[in-house]
C-alpha cells in the first residue's frame, strides 16, 4: 500500500491512548478531553471545518496535530454506518484565535506522506433562527419575553421591522445557547407551528454570520440581471481610480458584493458608483464593523437566500488562510 493509504503506527498508538475520551454518537466519533453533560457556550468562530482527510483516518492522527494550536474542546469525525471516515471533520477550540491560527497554518497541509493536502475553513456553527410574522401591535419587550418563555435556550432576540404587510409585521434573528437548541426548536415548530402573542410564526435557519466582517464590504443592488460579473468588473476598472483595488467579488442576478483591500477604497468606490451607476442607477450599502452592521448584512443575505442567491463565504474569509 502507498504511504497515503497506511495509518501510521504512532497514530494507532495515540488513538489507543485517548480511546477513553472518544465516543460514538450517531454517525460521528467525538473526542473531548473533558466530557460534561452541561451545555458549554464558547465564543463564536471557534470551530473549523477540515476536509480532504483519508478515509481511514483515525483520531490519533488528528488530535496531536490540532492540539498544537491550542486547547481543543471537541473534534467530531464524520463516519458512515460502518464507522469508516467520510473524509471530513470539525475541530472546535476554546478560543477563536486558536481556530484562526490552525486555519492559516494547516490549510494545504499533507496529513500523510504522498497524501492529498487537507483544507481548513471557518465552520459556521449556526445558532440563529430567522422568525417572520411577529406582531407589531405588541410591545417589543413583551414579544421578546414571549419568545424566551416559550422556547428553551434563547440567549438573544434581535427584532426588526418590515413594512411589507398591512399591518406591518416584525422579523427577528433569535440566537440560541447552542446549535442543538436551535435545531430542536426548528424540529418542534417549523415551518409555522409556533404562535407568539396569537400570531403564527414562520421560521427557518438564519444565514450564518460571516466570521470576519470588516468595513470593506460593499453591497450593490438593482444591477442589470443580464450583466455578467466580467462586464461589471470591466466597468468598475474603468471607473475607479488606479490605486483602488477589488480584492474579491460576487455577482448574481441584481446583486453584487465587493470586498476591497481597505475601508477607504470601499468608501471611494461607493461614492463613485453612486454618482455614475453601473449601466444604470445602483443602490449601494457599506457595512460597518459593528453589531448593527452585522445585522444589516445578515438581513440582506437572508433576502438573497429567498431568491436562491448564496454568496460564497470565501468572499469574507479567503484573506485569512
Amino acid at each position: 500500500m502507498s504511504g497515503a493509504n497506511v495509518v501510521p503506527p504512532q497514530a494507532l498508538d495515540a488513538t489507543f491512548r485517548i480511546q477513553h475520551l472518544i465516543r460514538r454518537i450517531s454517525r460521528q466519533y467525538v473526542y473531548r478531553p473533558i466530557w460534561s453533560d452541561d451545555d458549554i457556550v464558547l465564543p463564536r468562530n471557534c470551530e473549523i471545518f477540515v476536509s480532504g482527510l483519508p478515509r481511514n483516518v483515525v483520531l490519533g492522527e488528528l488530535v496531536p496535530l490540532f492540539a498544537n494550536f491550542g486547547q481543543i474542546f471537541e473534534i467530531r469525525l464524520m463516519v458512515n454506518i460502518a464507522g469508516d471516515a467520510k473524509g471530513f471533520c470539525y475541530v472546535t477550540y476554546t478560543q477563536k484565535e486558536m481556530a484562526l491560527n490552525a486555519i492559516q497554518t494547516l490549510h494545504g497541509y499533507k496529513l500523510r506522506q504522498n497524501g492529498q493536502p487537507i483544507s481548513c475553513y471557518p465552520s459556521f456553527n449556526n445558532r440563529r433562527l430567522f422568525f417572520e410574522g411577529l406582531p407589531l401591535d405588541r410591545n417589543p419587550t413583551l414579544v421578546e419575553y414571549a419568545i424566551r418563555t416559550q422556547i428553551p435556550g434563547v440567549v438573544k432576540v434581535i427584532l426588526l421591522t418590515a413594512n411589507t404587510e398591512n399591518p406591518p409585521y416584525a422579523l427577528a434573528f433569535v440566537e440560541f445557547l447552542t446549535h442543538r437548541h436551535a435545531a430542536n426548536c426548528l424540529g418542534d415548530y417549523a415551518p409555522n407551528n409556533l404562535r407568539i402573542c396569537g400570531r403564527r410564526i414562520n421560521m427557518e435557519f438564519a444565514v450564518p454570520s460571516p466570521p470576519y466582517i470588516r468595513n470593506n464590504l460593499l453591497l450593490l443592488k438593482s444591477l442589470p440581471r443580464n450583466l455578467t460579473k466580467m462586464e461589471m468588473l470591466t466597468d468598475l476598472v474603468r471607473m475607479l481610480p488606479d490605486p483602488i483595488r477589488i480584492a474579491k467579488s460576487f455577482k448574481c442576478g441584481p446583486y453584487a458584493m465587493l470586498r476591497f483591500r481597505s475601508e477607504n477604497d470601499a468608501l471611494v468606490a461607493r461614492n463613485i458608483i453612486n454618482e455614475h451607476g453601473i449601466r444604470g442607477p445602483v443602490i449601494t450599502k457599506l457595512f460597518d464593523f459593528n453589531e448593527f452592521g452585522e445585522i444589516e448584512l445578515l438581513w440582506n443575505l437572508q433576502i438573497m437566500k429567498r431568491e436562491n442567491i448564496r454568496i460564497p463565504y470565501r468572499l469574507f474569509v479567503e484573506d485569512y488562510y
